[in-house]
């Protein structure tokens, strides 16, 4: 049940430096991740396009502690188009 409120509130970017994960509800939360963040990321590929990609370095300790924080912010979950979005993610992480 947590898990599918936290999802129903999460949304992801990706700009030319970044990846964000955000959610808003009622503890509002950014995740940013930029250089080594994105080198080790783990993409999981799923039926019809769609796939997760996590950040493995993302959150410390902190977030494995809280559930309600540790839920979805070290991953762009579930994602339409995720090979395109991780190629995205991986142009990010390329100096200009």
């Amino acid at each position: 049940m947590l898990e599918a409120y936290l999802r129903a509130r999460t949304s992801y970017a990706v700009t030319d430096r970044a990846a964000y994960v955000v959610r808003v509800d009622a503890r509002p939360t950014v995740r940013r991740y930029t250089g080594s963040a994105l080198d080790d990321l783990i993409f999981e590929p799923a039926a019809g396009g769609a796939g997760t990609i996590r950040f493995p370095v993302a959150g410390g300790r902190s977030l494995q502690r809280n559930p309600w924080l540790r839920s979805g912010l070290d991953r762009f979950e579930r994602i339409p188009e995720a090979t395109t979005v991780r190629d995205l993610i991986e142009a990010a992480r390329r100096p200009a």
